[in-house]
């Protein structure tokens, strides 16, 4: 599965690691190799991730190390017209 992070969560991830990294050297690192792992994790596996909200299709896995949600949306295949 491809992912494709949004601008803003690009943001967010920038900011949180740098704020880890102040608190401790190589916090931020270690926050960014845990969010990968999260993300690896989605692609080869997104459908074991909970629902958010029931009736929407966005889903929630936690990072296991740091205190954070990613969430996904899974977007269905477009069909080419050949």
């Amino acid at each position: 599965m491809l992912l494709t992070i949004s601008l803003e969560a690009s943001h967010d991830t920038l900011e949180a690691a740098a704020w880890y990294e102040k608190k401790a050297l190589f916090l931020g690192n270690r926050f960014l190799d845990d969010l990968q792992k999260a993300y690896d994790t989605i692609s080869q596996f997104p459908e074991a991730f909970g629902f958010f909200n029931k009736p929407s299709r966005v889903r929630q896995g936690p990072l296991h190390h740091f205190p954070y949600i990613t969430f996904i949306t899974l977007l269905r295949k477009r069909k080419s017209g050949l």
